[in-house]
């Protein structure tokens, strides 16, 4: 899985700023983000955040988001963590 970019980065941590991890709305989101980007930017990148698992989906219409620290040591730091043991096992040898 690829790293956040700035844009995604941006609207996870305005999101967080304005709801932290409480349910929100998606009309919402949509409103408190008007002034920086467009309502398809928004709607693109949510979803690419419910992809990653930044952002839980309690239905429809209501998100949730999830710990960025939690995110960043399950899918981005333990794997490298993981590859870089192999790599150095495999050398050694």
């Amino acid at each position: 899985m690829r790293m956040l970019n700035k844009r995604e980065l941006a609207i996870y941590l305005e999101l967080r700023r304005k709801f932290g991890y409480l349910p929100f709305n998606i009309g919402d989101a949509l409103s408190h983000m008007r002034p920086y980007f467009s309502p398809k930017v928004v709607l693109s990148v949510l979803r690419y955040l419910i992809k990653s698992g930044l952002v839980s989906e309690i239905d429809n219409f209501t998100f949730k988001l999830n710990d960025l620290e939690d995110y960043l040591f399950i899918d981005v730091v333990y794997p490298y963590l993981l590859r870089k043991a192999s790599l150095r096992r495999r050398s050694q040898r």
